[in-house]
């Protein structure tokens, strides 16, 4: 009954504060504006991932064993959603942005104790190589989360498939930390997708995450896969809990990968992500998150197979290649679908185009008629 009311007042809360939140958007300049990437309505307020961490702070603090037990990770999301509204405001570069997360998250990693990840399935890699591991993961999930926020809904829904199963996941394992910090973390993403999320009632979002909120939910999403790792009862081997996020990581590799294919940078934007494809084969934003976010759980679940099933690491490399191959399918597919729309565009306009200029005279012409 506790916890239910301490969930009940966490959902009313992130709601109250996001509402606050928006008012002062646009007094401190945190405004998305519609640009030829973003095709939303007007002014949008980038202030999503403040509302979900002051509210999850808040609830937290309520809880003093969960506070002691990781507020480390309370420390590192406070700077990283600060790093995060700076760059909503100002446009940070991409590669200042990025020693800042190796900072954040080297921070966090060595603060932590006992050490963040425990890698069984490499038992001889030295301390630091293990640290190094989790650094890697933990920036790589940030950078994933945050480029998967490209359709209202879709990031913090695949993060809330992710914080559900790793509340399951805990609990199974003895891991009271994650369970209680996942569980309070879901209710505020819960919250602000009754904002972001289009319904039939609301037909675009009223509030954004922002680089702020998307970060965050990539860092406190990774830290709980990592600290599965040191369950108390069955401790999960990292390359099982690394499914749980599987499909924004596959998906960052995979848009890394065409970038510099086709002789770009890999931080550089563009239209390419699955979203973008799902959105110009005709899907809904709604759609394209459930889409998304039911690949996100077949992969939680695959996570709970390889873990029950105990897999080694060849095994679940294999299943990795699996998934990257699936996905390379579909991203092949929805790509000759957009070539095909576009083909299909051109051939109805040009013939209007031309027909056009037979009836029209040319401006030069039109000028000696007068």
């Amino acid at each position: 009954m506790h916890q239910l009311a301490l969930h009940l007042l966490t959902l009313f809360a992130a709601l109250y504060i996001l509402g606050l939140c928006k008012s002062v958007a646009p007094r401190v300049g945190l405004l998305d504006y519609p640009d030829v990437r973003k095709h939303h309505a007007g002014a949008v307020p980038l202030v999503g991932g403040i509302g979900v961490f002051l509210s999850s702070l808040l609830a937290i603090a309520a809880t003093p064993q969960l506070w002691v037990s990781i507020h480390w990770l309370l420390l590192a999301s406070a700077a990283i959603v600060a790093l995060g509204a700076y760059d909503d405001r100002y446009d940070m570069k991409a590669l200042t942005k990025l020693l800042f997360q190796i900072a954040i998250a080297t921070i966090l990693v060595l603060g932590a104790t006992p050490s963040l990840l425990r890698l069984q399935e490499l038992p001889l890699l030295p301390p630091w190589a293990v640290d190094a591991v989790a650094i890697f993961f933990l920036v790589g999930l940030m950078n994933a989360i945050n480029m998967l926020d490209g359709s209202d809904g879709l990031a913090a829904s695949v993060a809330s498939v992710a914080l559900a199963a790793l509340v399951v996941a805990a609990s199974l394992a003895g891991a009271s930390a994650t369970q209680g910090g996942a569980s309070i973390f879901l209710t505020s993403v819960v919250a602000f997708l009754l904002l972001n999320a289009q319904t039939p009632w609301r037909r675009q979002a009223s509030v954004f995450l922002g680089d702020a909120g998307s970060m965050l939910l990539g860092l406190v999403v990774g830290y709980f896969v990592l600290d599965l790792t040191n369950a108390q009862h069955r401790p999960w081997a990292f390359s099982h809990a690394i499914f749980f996020v599987a499909f924004p990581l596959v998906e960052t590799a995979s848009l890394a990968m065409r970038r510099t294919v086709h002789g770009g940078s890999p931080f550089r934007a563009d239209r390419d992500h699955m979203h973008h494809l799902l959105l110009e084969a005709g899907f809904s934003p709604a759609a394209t998150a459930m889409i998304v976010s039911g690949a996100s759980l077949a992969l939680a679940g695959t996570a709970g197979l390889l873990h029950v099933a105990d897999f080694d690491l060849i095994s679940c490399l294999v299943v990795g290649a699996l998934v990257v191959a699936a996905h390379a399918l579909a991203v092949r597919y929805l790509t000759s679908r957009r070539r095909k729309v576009a083909r299909d565009l051109r051939f109805r306009v040009e013939p209007v185009a031309e027909a056009a200029a037979v009836v029209r005279p040319s401006t030069s012409e039109a000028d000696g008629w007068r």
